[in-house]
């Protein structure tokens, strides 16, 4: 059993994950317009990454230390909501040694993932704004410049029920999607949209939401007593994930190096048991990206293992 967080926050996974900032090689986009999504390849969605984001270039000196001159500013975006970065205020001795380690071992020299090509060893660009050493995320980037427009309403604590249909539409064969239901403080409301409804619930409650409210798959709703609105078999299939895998060791310090582990003790830990706000750090997670070296996985395994992995949130929701 896996236990994954849920993002139930204002900005949602975003508040909440590694900050990790990457993007797909093209071959990965491209295949979502090979399977019939013809405006999702990698050159229709590359001028939407970069209208997203603020890349800050790092200091001459800094930049070689990363061994980051594989970012190219010219395919990065100026003005955008979220600020990504590497850390200006520190650098750990894995991230100036591991780029070189993994040239070293015969691995390609890495390109700007907006290039095409996200294979290499390089240190991972984070979502954090180098001038405050914070997290950069849907809610400080997006809501919160606008959370004074008359034509916004973010109504948190509420849970979403179930969408609601145009039962005149349905009467016609048309089925559509009317509004949603939802609970807050123990009372039920209903909502109607003018124009349309998003769901945007993430990976788990998204399909879940689809499901309860009548879309998905016969097989699946039908035992459960749910009426099929609109039947599609690929809701709530396919889930994957990219699983992560922690090293540790143990190595003799030199003078002026300090191990995570000081954390353990005592004095140090009721410290940060007690302060507010802490010294100004990188605001950053290091992470250190390296190419698959294992090609022979068959889809079949992975699609088998999503499937099942899927009806144990399902079942258990």
């Amino acid at each position: 059993m896996q236990s994954w967080a849920r993002g139930k926050a204002l900005g949602g996974s975003s508040a909440i994950n590694f900050g990790m900032y990457s993007q797909a090689s093209r071959k990965d986009l491209d295949n979502w317009a090979a399977l019939g999504n013809d405006q999702w390849t990698f050159d229709s969605l590359s001028p939407y990454y970069r209208k997203s984001e603020t890349f800050h270039k790092l200091p001459e000196g800094m930049e070689k230390r990363y061994a980051a001159e594989y970012l190219d500013p010219e395919l990065r975006g100026t003005d955008g909501p979220i600020q990504v970065s590497l850390s200006e205020n520190e650098i750990s001795w894995v991230a100036e040694l591991w780029p070189e380690t993994v040239k070293n071992a015969g691995y390609p020299v890495p390109k700007d993932p907006r290039s095409g090509s996200a294979v290499g060893g390089f240190n991972q660009l984070m979502t954090s704004d180098p001038a405050t050493a914070t997290r950069s995320y849907s809610a400080n980037a997006y809501w919160l410049p606008n959370k004074d427009r008359k034509n916004l309403d973010v109504l948190t604590d509420a849970f979403v029920t179930e969408l609601t249909w145009d039962e005149a539409a349905e009467s016609q064969g048309e089925p559509r999607v009317s509004g949603a239901a939802f609970e807050v403080d123990g009372k039920k409301y209903t909502v109607k949209a003018k124009k349309e409804v998003i769901v945007s619930c993430g990976t788990i409650q998204s399909p879940q939401l689809l499901e309860v409210s009548g879309i998905g798959s016969r097989g699946v709703l039908q035992p459960l007593g749910i009426d099929v609105k609109v039947e599609n078999p690929n809701i709530g299939e396919n889930l994957q994930d990219h699983l992560m895998v922690t090293l540790g060791f143990v190595s003799a310090l030199s003078d002026g190096f300090i191990s995570k582990s000081i954390i353990l003790t005592k004095s140090v830990f009721s410290m940060l048991q007690t302060v507010s706000t802490l010294p100004k750090s990188s605001g950053t997670l290091r992470l250190h990206k390296l190419p698959s070296s294992n090609t022979s996985l068959r889809r079949a395994d992975h699609s088998q293992h999503s499937r099942q992995q899927h009806r144990l949130f399902r079942y258990q929701h």
